[in-house]
């Protein structure tokens, strides 16, 4: 996560996204660490915390993104779902109001991500 400027467990949006990235790391092994696998598990890992896609029941969502992903980084298969499935509202910025939602926890390590200075 440190790749990904997630250096605070306390703004890490899903915990329950590090379940499937631990397998699909498990699975590749060393096949992850090239820049192109990164950056693919980069636009996986981030499409999954707009989109809410990890606040769910995730068990179904689990499986498939460890073989979607696996393969997709592979090159023996499509974009996951998780991908292609990620939308965001741009109205959804309004109804932000906690710290503890995930999609607020993304937003802001982003904003980290890109410079901005954590306070408090």
């Amino acid at each position: 996560m440190h790749s990904q400027d997630l250096y605070d467990s306390r703004f890490l949006p899903y915990g329950s996204q590090l379940i499937p990235l631990a397998a699909i790391l498990t699975v590749l092994g060393r096949e992850w660490e090239p820049h192109p696998a990164r950056e693919k598990l980069a636009r996986w890992y981030w499409c999954g915390v707009p989109g809410e896609l990890y606040g769910g029941s995730t068990e179904s969502r689990f499986a498939r993104d460890l073989l979607e992903v696996v393969d997709w980084i592979r090159g023996a298969g499509p974009e996951p779902s998780t991908v292609f499935d990620a939308e965001f509202a741009p109205a959804r910025l309004l109804t932000m109001r906690t710290r503890n939602n995930a999609a607020y926890k993304g937003v802001y390590s982003l904003l980290l991500r890109e410079g901005a200075r954590a306070t408090g």
